[in-house]
């Protein structure tokens, strides 16, 4: 069992839409961070209504994506 889910749009053996469809079946509460610079706005629309979906874009700062991943944990 995991805390939080770091997960990428677009990977190169499988998209990250169908795996965060597979992990949502089984732990509907598990929160996901999606990092992404190149997902289309279908793909980041279909992610995010999954629930407990947060979403960050390329480039970021390192210190955003630890306060998501505080806010994530701590259920915010």
């Amino acid at each position: 069992k995991y805390d939080l889910l770091l997960l990428d749009i677009k990977m190169p053996l499988r998209d990250g839409v169908s795996l965060l469809r597979e992990i949502k079946k089984q732990d509907k509460s598990l929160p996901v961070i999606i990092i992404t610079g190149m997902a289309t706005h279908e793909e980041m629309e279909e992610a995010l209504a999954h629930g407990s979906c947060k979403c960050i874009r390329k480039p970021f700062h390192i210190k955003t994506l630890l306060d998501e991943i505080y806010k994530s944990l701590s259920g915010e």
